[in-house]
């Protein structure tokens, strides 16, 4: 069964055109290789049925939590790093900019994360956290287009782990601030008198 949703390279002809006409892409990657546990430990059928539903989340979000312009695509054949080729500003002449990433980012890690995430029951269970990256491929007539958009998904890619990363930090602060606050250790030995 084909997959609703192609993997990038099939669409490199498209992103090349889009990158060098105005002078950059913007691309975020949704990374949902935490629902890669599904299939080692419940199967492929299980695996076929998350993603399913992932894809139905993202089709339904089209317009809503990213624009419908946007090319959205895999990073590979039955990938879990789903990327939004973000579609050129209404004012075509208007450069993508890193605030504009950052807003993109925003919008989908507030509504289509926490769909996504919960798209995993009944088989992970706490929902489990995905992260978003972005990247910036500017144009060099010098580098073959397909090398700059890669150097973007790397970017993204690096970035949504440098979050998972961060947040796993905060995590652990907060959990030694109470440990240090409420002076919970070891257990003390009674005396003996």
């Amino acid at each position: 069964m084909p997959e609703p949703i192609v993997p990038y390279h099939e669409r490199l002809s498209d992103l090349d055109r889009e990158l060098t006409e105005p002078g950059n892409l913007g691309v975020l990657v949704l990374d949902a290789s935490p629902l890669g546990d599904i299939e080692d430990k419940y199967g492929v059928k299980a695996y076929e049925e998350v993603r399913q539903r992932l894809f139905s989340i993202i089709e339904d979000a089209r317009g809503k939590d990213y624009r419908a312009g946007d090319h959205l695509c895999l990073d590979r054949p039955r990938g879990l790093h789903f990327l939004f080729f973000l579609d050129r500003k209404r004012r075509r002449n208007v450069p993508m900019s890193v605030a504009d990433l950052r807003a993109a980012r925003a919008r989908v890690m507030s509504s289509l994360v926490p769909n996504l995430a919960r798209a995993a029951f009944p088989y992970i269970k706490p929902a489990p956290k995905l992260e978003v990256g972005h990247g910036l491929a500017i144009y060099n007539p010098l580098l073959h287009p397909g090398r700059m958009v890669e150097r973007a998904l790397e970017e993204a890619l690096a970035q949504a782990a440098h979050q998972r990363r961060s947040e796993e930090q905060h995590v652990l602060e907060r959990l030694q601030d109470v440990l240090l606050r409420d002076r919970v250790g070891p257990p003390t030995s009674p005396s003996s008198g």
